[in-house]
């Protein structure tokens, strides 16, 4: 009896033994065979990509981005393209194209992959009549090396995957990403984004950034005063992920960022109201910046809850005000720039006596519109790094919106501008189609001539194409839904 115990014991200990080498050698197979040979080409992208083209439409992509490759061979560096598609054209047409770009020693460089066979890559090196015999060997992977009328590129065929990029470290840090399960996927942001969105809507081309990267290489088009516009968006979350529309002189993004910072957690709970009033704004006004609050009490309370963002003379003015929303602006007059806030308030709730002196009447009286002073005041870490600079000193009342600015003689310059309205921009309309009807936070700028972008263009930048093509930029975005944000970005180009 003590026996067939012990043997019971043993082949209970010899199953689970079994099944252990089992599992692991499952894992192994999978991991070195089946995850290579058909996992996801973003598994073969290094992850320090600043941002990622998963092009499923590649004859769409090329065709629309014909007349943008100018700007985007500087915002997305993108000139590789050509030398790219000059490989594709070998292969049957198909989908399935995957671009990602990569800093090293301050240079960026491109990195493409796709799926085809071995017996389609033995017909490319037949075509390109290269010799099998002549490659760099890595890793038990063959590189070649071909220079089209483009640019040379190495190029490499492994696990049923064709990858390109002219720096070959790129290329070989593929080759070694691919067999490392820590990749992208791994990243537990990266990988909400991709499997939630992407794969849900994989006939579409998106435009996949990692903003840490990407917004602090765009620092390089613009002068030192705008950085911190940069590193807001640097903060707003680790990835977002965009369909990317080409269509003649535009480019639409329209996607979705992690609600992960606390500026997008400002609108948690808070519904999206209509468009932004901007026949406040004057027609001369480079740009506004709009913020919704539908619920003010909600909104002040947030800011509270996260304790030493807001000082007590901030919190003050702002509960005294409670405002619906607030759209900034600035106005500029030879060498000096004059700064702007348009509040809306809700008043069955608050109303304007709140914030004026009881001493204080009418300052003054200009083209008959009534300034007045109020309590020094400002809420600027309520809202975005584009309300900066606005001392709410004083106001003037105009459709139903209170015009905040610092001074009288700001005010009075603002009243000379105020008859004719950015509504009447001629591209505005542009920008108006791209932005929802619906949102919490919309940016629009509009330079109807190229010289308007010098004040934001760094020295380096001046004569890039896309700080001397850029006509209209708008960016918007909605309250958070279930831990993704709704964000729209627009841009067009003469």
């Amino acid at each position: 009896m003590k026996r067939q115990q012990n043997n019971r014991k043993w082949g209970a200990i010899i199953g689970v033994v079994s099944v252990i080498i089992i599992v692991g050698i499952g894992l192994f197979f999978y991991h070195n065979f089946f995850r290579q040979t058909h996992g996801e080409l973003v598994e073969t992208i290094p992850s320090d990509a600043s941002f990622i083209l998963q092009i499923n439409d590649n004859g769409n992509f090329v065709k629309s981005s014909s007349q943008l490759l100018p700007y985007l061979s500087e915002i997305l560096t993108l000139d590789a393209l050509p030398g790219f598609q000059f490989f594709m054209d070998k292969f049957p047409e198909k989908n399935g194209v995957i671009i990602s770009c990569h800093q090293k020693d301050g240079n960026k460089n491109l990195l493409f992959s796709t799926r085809i066979s071995e017996l389609e890559f033995k017909e490319l090196l037949k075509n390109l009549r290269i010799d099998p015999r002549n490659y760099i060997p890595f890793d038990n992977v063959k590189i070649y090396t071909f220079g089209t009328h483009f640019k040379k590129f190495n190029f490499t065929f492994h696990n049923n995957c064709f990858s390109i990029s002219e720096d070959v470290e790129l290329l070989k840090k593929s080759i070694v990403q691919i067999k490392n399960p820590r990749n992208l996927l791994s990243n537990k942001e990266f990988s909400a984004i991709y499997e939630s969105i992407i794969k849900k809507n994989n006939k579409q081309n998106w435009l996949i950034l990692q903003n840490k990267f990407y917004f602090e290489d765009l620092k390089y088009f613009f002068s030192d005063n705008y950085h911190v516009w940069c590193d807001q968006l640097t903060s707003v979350s680790d990835w977002c992920a965009f369909v990317i529309r080409l269509n003649d002189k535009e480019m639409s993004l329209s996607g979705y960022a992690m609600d992960k910072s606390p500026f997008f957690s400002k609108f948690d709970a808070q519904p999206a109201s209509g468009a932004t009033d901007v026949q406040v704004v004057p027609f001369a006004s480079a740009a506004y910046v709009s913020m919704k609050t539908p619920d003010p009490t909600l909104f002040s309370g947030h800011i509270s809850e996260r304790g030493g963002s807001l000082s007590p003379e901030e919190l003050h003015f702002f509960n005294k005000l409670l405002p619906v929303s607030t759209t900034a602006f600035q106005l500029e007059k030879d060498t000096v720039a004059y700064h702007y806030i348009a509040v809306k308030i809700d008043t069955t709730i608050s109303t304007l006596d709140a914030i004026t002196p009881d001493s204080v009447n009418a300052s003054v009286t200009y083209k008959k519109h009534a300034i007045f002073q109020t309590e020094k005041g400002r809420f600027n870490s309520l809202l975005s790094v584009l309300h900066n600079n606005i001392e709410m000193g004083c106001y003037v009342e105009y459709q139903g919106h209170y015009i905040f600015s610092d001074t009288i003689t700001s005010l009075q310059y603002y009243i000379d501008n105020m008859k004719n309205s950015f509504a009447n921009q001629p591209l505005y309309k542009f920008a108006k189609t791209n932005i929802p009807s619906e949102n919490n936070f919309e940016f629009c700028f509009i330079a109807p001539e190229s010289d308007r972008m010098q004040p934001y263009s760094s020295i380096q930048a001046s004569r890039s194409q896309i700080m001397k093509g850029i006509q209209v930029f708008s960016y918007s975005f909605s309250a958070p839904q279930r831990g993704f944000v709704p964000v729209n970005i627009y841009l067009k180009m003469r």
